[in-house]
């Protein structure tokens, strides 16, 4: 039996059509966090691979946030 790799949580990661209806309060939001900005679906899906690769095979028992950094 494997370990199953850590869950990705991208908290103020933002979608195309959120990003477009609520604007004004996801750009409040996104100035919130110490990253000052919200992650781009890229990002998040570069970090989605490295949960899927072998480096992250020793990460086990953690969820990958992805929150701007406002769990600091």
């Amino acid at each position: 039996m494997g370990a199953r790799p850590p869950p990705p949580a991208p908290r103020s990661a933002l979608l195309a059509g959120r990003r477009e209806r609520d604007a004004a309060i996801t750009e409040l939001a996104a100035l919130a966090t110490p990253l000052g900005r919200h992650a781009s679906p890229e990002e998040l899906a570069r970090q989605i691979g490295f949960l899927l690769s072998d480096d992250c095979a020793p990460m086990t028992g953690t969820t990958l946030l992805s929150d701007g950094g406002s769990t600091l």
